[in-house]
């Protein structure tokens, strides 16, 4: 089935009764999407609602296989196949849900000023978003699950799952003398970040420069 909203009213207003306050869902990112966060408010708190669905199409198959790709694909009769619209002018809202994504997608701008080439996000290896793991503060004999450490920090934190380094003042140019040649800064790690943190290890530095360091998560 297939729907249509009409939002050509021109600006476009959802009212609501926060007397009836909605739920929220927080959705954190993984391997294959971007985090996300919606509201779900029920009928009773909608004011009101700009769009309307003029109808909705349909595309019924009566007789379907497991080996079916399409619908109708001609292997039975037209009476087990149908399609049709159905009038939702007057059509009434059990609930609505309004959301977006806001990470890891980056705003324009901190593409265009070349502010994203100042900050990298690094986890424990146990924390990839596809592992959803916890990493383990103390080391372990292999290293596997071992969490992010500061050692210059007072006490030298070993119980970091991830963390945002970002750049001071460096060399921003990209001159292409670190292997791999990679057009744009991806290759001068070495030039944009102190020492300590240029590299893919599990020590990050504090104390060796100007770079900022943001602990995002921790474990206990």
């Amino acid at each position: 089935m297939q729907g249509t909203i009409d939002f050509s009213a021109g600006e476009v207003f959802f009212d609501f009764d926060y007397n009836s306050p909605p739920t929220i869902v927080r959705e954190p990112a993984t391997a294959a999407s971007h985090a996300t966060i919606s509201a779900t408010y029920p009928a009773v708190a909608i004011v009101s609602f700009p769009g309307v669905f003029s109808s909705v199409t349909y595309e019924y198959d009566g007789h379907w296989h497991v080996d079916d790709e399409t619908i109708k694909d001609g292997d039975h009769d037209d009476e087990d196949y149908s399609t049709g619209t159905v009038d939702m002018t007057g059509f009434s809202l059990a609930s609505l849900t309004l959301g977006m994504r806001y990470f890891p997608e980056l705003p324009s701008w901190a593409l265009q000023n070349g502010w994203h080439n100042s900050i990298r996000m690094a986890y424990a290896d146990i924390s990839l978003p596809s592992l959803a793991g916890a990493c383990v503060p103390d080391p372990d004999g292999d290293n596997t699950n071992d969490c992010l450490f500061l050692p210059d920090e007072q006490g030298a934190r070993r119980d970091i799952a991830s963390l945002l380094v970002i750049a001071g003042e460096h060399d921003w140019v990209d001159d292409n003398t670190d292997a791999p040649v990679i057009v744009g800064l991806e290759d001068e790690l070495r030039d944009v970040f102190d020492d300590g943190n240029e590299n893919n290890n599990r020590s990050f530095s504090t104390a060796r420069g100007n770079d900022q360091i943001l602990i995002i998560a921790t474990e206990p």
